[in-house]
């Protein structure tokens, strides 16, 4: 009866994530001139898997993998700067980290709650 209850709670994490991917979307336009298509590329791209990891995550049957989703592509983002060369411009850096860090930590948090970790131990133990 419990962990019924625990399911129907909604994650109000997810439509934080999908404001962060719709920002991280349109960041290249807000925070400055990119001076990089590929800059533009990422920022969109990355923003539009957090928002699909934001609409798994409000559904309750596909929250799981929609927040390690979230988790993985926040990675992405704030990893983005130094994989894609554009960490010398200080603002599109910190944004791409800040924003990538909190979707992710964001993600984390509903991974946790929606995984049941007694599900996976008794599955492969005999009892």
């Amino acid at each position: 009866m419990e962990k019924k209850s625990l399911m129907s709670i909604k994650h109000w994490q997810a439509p934080l994530v999908g404001l962060l991917g719709l920002w991280l979307a349109a960041s290249p336009w807000v925070v400055g001139p990119s001076g990089s298509d590929l800059l533009s590329g990422a920022c969109v791209a990355l923003g539009v898997g957090l928002l699909a990891a934001a609409a798994a995550m409000a559904q309750h049957v596909k929250a799981g993998w929609g927040a390690w989703l979230a988790v993985v592509v926040g990675l992405l983002a704030a990893l983005s700067p130094w994989l894609l060369g554009f960490s010398e411009q200080s603002g599109a850096t910190t944004n791409a980290l800040a924003t990538g860090l909190v979707a992710a930590i964001l993600g984390f948090m509903v991974g946790l709650a929606s995984s049941d970790p007694d599900s996976w131990w008794n599955d492969r133990v005999a009892h």
